[in-house]
Parts: C-alpha cells; structure tokens; sequence
C-alpha cells in the first residue's frame, strides 16, 4: 500500500521566519498523481493522504493551519497526525469505528450487545443496573484531539463510539452514571436514539484509555530522543568527527545554539549512556500499555430523576 505525501503549510505570517513556499503543495500533489500512477502499474492500493490534508489546507490557510501543521511548515503536530491516523483507519477498516454498543429493551428486560457483555441485567421501575464489560478501550481524548474534531476530520463520531440505547423507558430524564460517577442526565428519546460515552471525561474506559496514552507518550518521548541521538551521530559520522571526541567538540563549537537537537550534540557523550536505559524503559513500557489496555468490567446505573 502506497501512501500519498501530505502538504506543507504555504501560508505567510509572523509567526514562522521560514520563507513562503507558494505553489509547493501543487508540486506534491504531481508527486501524489506519480503515487496514483505506479499503483495502477503495480497493482498497489493508495492511502490518499495529500488529498485531504489539501483540502484542510486551502480552508484554514489564513487562520489556523498552525494547529495542523508545525513551525516549519512541513511536519504535522499532535492533531495534524490524528488527522493522518484518521485517513489511514477510514481506508484500511471499512466498519463503523464502533467501541461497543449496548442496547436494553426495559420493556422485555433484556441487552444485545456489540464488542461488549452484559450480565445482571436488573430493570425495575425508575432504574436499570448491569455490568459491563467492552472488548475495546475508546481513543484517549487530548486537546489534540478536540482540535482535529472540531476542524478537521470526525474522529467521534466515526472512529470514537461506544453507545448506550435504552428503549420503552418512560417519559422523563435519567441519570447515567458508570461505577457511581455521573456521565450525564439525558432524557428518554436521547436514551432511545443512543448516547455515545467514548469521551465522556466520567466513562472509566476513557480514563483507562488515557492510562494507555500516557505510558505510550513515555515511550514516545524516549524514542525521540533515540532518534535525534542518531541523526547527531550520523551527522558527526558524515563529518568525520564521530570516533574522535577533541574533534567532535570542535565541531559542535562552530554549531549555532539554535541548530536543530543542539543539546544533543552539546551532551552526545551523556545521552549515549542513556541510550540502553531508555530501549529498556521502553520494552517495559510496552509490557505495561499492554496490560493497563485490558478492558474491565463496570457497573453502569441509568435512574429516573
């Protein structure tokens, strides 16, 4: 699977001392069109991601597209890659981006489930008790995240869903609350047609969900510093400097305090004493992203107010 390139970000501004680069997103969209034409060739399939970053573009170009697109107008920031992971989930798994879904009949007291269990159903008058188990964990919420869902792609309402319906209830509004906290108060008709909790703040598989991210962003930051250690150590082996200290040293001297990963060239022979710590670090963080990304079962009240 090829994927296409995404685009810079041509805008102007304050804000970037990085010239304007005017005409170089049509200058991607050629090499797209090259990507379209070697799949046909090859009989690859194509993830067409300068399409859509193109299009968020062209909308945001005078306001906003720094939310997308970092400083240097190249490289995406935490919600342009929502963007991205959006655009490769929507192409390769066609189904409905569902968490789980649970639906309770309160006339004939009984649930169908979809990626999830129900057991203990209890519906008496004025309130329903069940616990419930998800096969799945919703996508942690980040500020990140509400930007690219407000602007950019709908990351909630297709990727992001885990639904509570509830039909025959009364009239009225009710409580909902997962292992005593209260994830809202919506009335019958809203129970009827489905509520989505996957980034309700108070659903405990979001906050579980959250746990997972956060171990992963420790792993993350460590793998970024792995990797700006090899561009250093490559750009010292392409210089001739790599195996000789006194001359590594001269070189970084001629270095501005503002070239890129700077402070690791500056500590390159402290940061290289970390470098088995943090590949150990990060086989253990996987291990526990692993574990803390098992779903567990909740008890869930809806109560009539």
């Amino acid at each position: 699977i090829l994927m296409t390139p995404s685009v810079a970000d041509e805008r102007g501004g304050n804000w970037t001392t990085t010239k304007n680069t005017a005409g170089l997103n049509d200058a991607i969209g050629k090499i797209a069109d090259g990507f379209f034409k070697l799949a046909e060739d090859k009989g690859y399939g194509v993830i067409d991601t300068y399409s859509l970053t193109r299009t968020i573009h062209d909308k945001y170009m005078d306001s906003g597209v720094q939310e997308m697109i970092s400083t240097d107008r190249v490289h995406p920031i935490q919600s342009g890659y929502y963007v991205l992971g959006y655009n490769v989930i929507r192409n390769l798994f066609k189904d409905s981006g569902l968490v789980a879904q649970v639906d309770i009949d309160a006339n004939t007291k009984t649930a169908k489930t979809e990626n999830a269990t129900v057991k203990g159903l209890d519906v008496t008058y004025g309130k329903i008790l069940y616990t419930y188990l998800p096969k799945a964990l919703p996508m942690p919420v980040t500020s990140a995240y509400h930007t690219a869902d407000a602007k950019y792609v709908p990351l909630t309402d297709e990727l992001n869903r885990e639904i509570i319906k509830v039909s025959g209830l009364d009239d009225g509004t009710y409580t909902v609350k997962m292992d005593g906290k209260v994830l809202g108060e919506y009335t019958n008709v809203q129970l009827e047609n489905g509520v989505n909790i996957a980034i309700n703040e108070n659903n405990a598989g979001q906050l579980q969900a959250k746990v997972v991210y956060d171990i992963l962003d420790k792993k993350h930051q460590n793998t970024l510093n792995m990797r700006h250690l090899d561009f250093v150590k490559d750009d010292f082996r392409i210089n001739k400097v790599l195996d000789d200290a006194e001359k590594r040293a001269e070189y970084v001297a001629k270095l501005s305090s503002t070239t890129y990963v700077y402070d690791y060239y500056v500590n390159y022979d402290s940061y290289c004493q970390q470098l088995p710590l943090w590949q150990a670090e990060n086989v253990e963080y996987l291990e526990n992203a692993r574990k803390a990304a098992i779903p567990a079962e909740h008890t869930v009240e809806i109560i009539k107010k």
